[in-house]
């Protein structure tokens, strides 16, 4: 993932194939993406192409500044973590998230924080033009902060965690 990273330019495509692909010890921020424009994260489906958290890192990936994403055909795995996670976007505009699913197959804990599979965080200027939709969220929560022109459509959510907010 990090070479993904720092190889994609603008308008690629970073594919994941079925399989499992680890994020570790990234840093805090998982694997970071500032400045992008029409980059798509892609996999073979929710359930063939998996992200799993392991380590310390508390976010999957962070999207600061990037226009027209995608993110389509992908499962999260939490893996037990307590803190936060998820995808996070910093003043993005235009995102699409579709296809995906979001869980944590670990037993279930007392949170000692939100706890999201993407999020939509205050950054330079508000995140807009946002489309969340055909997503499962399982033992998570869906949180939206600091956007505007959001759309979430047709997704499922089962055995929501904490607090569910659109603000």
């Amino acid at each position: 993932t990090d070479k993904a990273r720092d190889w994609a330019l603008d308008g690629d495509t970073i594919y994941f194939p079925t399989g499992e692909y680890q994020i570790t010890n990234a840093g805090d921020e998982g694997v970071t993406f500032v400045s992008r424009k029409s980059l798509s994260l892609m996999g073979d489906g929710h359930d063939k192409s998996m992200i799993r958290r392991v380590g310390s890192t508390n976010r999957w990936a962070v999207l600061t500044n990037c226009r027209d994403t995608l993110i389509e055909g992908l499962g999260f795995n939490r893996n037990g973590h307590t803190d936060y996670g998820g995808v996070t976007f910093y003043s993005a505009l235009g995102a699409t998230i579709r296809h995906c699913r979001a869980f944590d197959p670990s037993p279930p804990q007392a949170p000692t924080h939100d706890l999201y599979p993407f999020v939509f965080g205050i950054g330079g200027t508000m995140s807009k033009h946002v489309l969340i939709e055909h997503c499962i969220i399982e033992d998570l929560q869906l949180e939206v902060d600091h956007a505007d022109g959001v759309l979430i459509q047709k997704n499922k959510v089962y055995r929501s965690k904490t607090t569910a907010s659109i603000g």
